[in-house]
């Protein structure tokens, strides 16, 4: 009888449960690699997991012969300033762009996401960094998690 109750307990808190919410990256909590969604790997782990070797070449090449018009895949949709994956069961990921102009006393800074094609199970993405070289995000396409290659 105890379980039943605790059974129908439990359910009813599972039913009143928030929704899953999407991953919005706000530019006022740092850059895209401190998020806590994000988890930092080398260029060896990407290049195993994207069966390229020497992937740090080959992320520089994408992003220098990046296309000006894109065709999406059907789970990715760029609207003004970010990019917003979606993924079957899962809260969407949107990446914002955002620039801050300099002033008397601070440099200028900002960061751009730019879609790059679709490599096996992972969305390529390119970080434009105002003041940096270009970083790349793997995203898998099941799962939106999320993997920033810095070498």
């Amino acid at each position: 009888m105890r379980i039943a109750a605790l059974f129908v307990m439990l359910a009813s808190m599972l039913v009143k449960m928030p929704a899953a919410e999407a991953q919005i990256y706000d530019p006022k909590t740092g850059y895209i690699f401190e998020q806590s969604y994000v988890t930092r790997i080398k260029e060896e782990q990407a290049s195993t997991m994207l069966g390229i070797p020497d992937v740090g070449n080959w992320l520089l090449d994408k992003h220098e012969r990046h296309p000006r018009k894109i065709t999406y895949p059907h789970a990715v949709r760029h609207q003004t300033k970010q990019l917003i994956f979606r993924a079957s069961g899962r809260a969407p990921l949107q990446l914002v762009d955002w620039s801050k102009r300099a002033t008397k006393t601070s440099e200028g800074d900002g960061q751009k996401f730019l879609f790059l094609e679709t490599v096996g199970n992972y969305y390529l993405v390119c970080v434009e960094f105002e003041h940096d070289a270009p970083g790349f995000l793997l995203i898998e396409k099941n799962s939106l998690k999320t993997y920033f290659v810095h070498q």
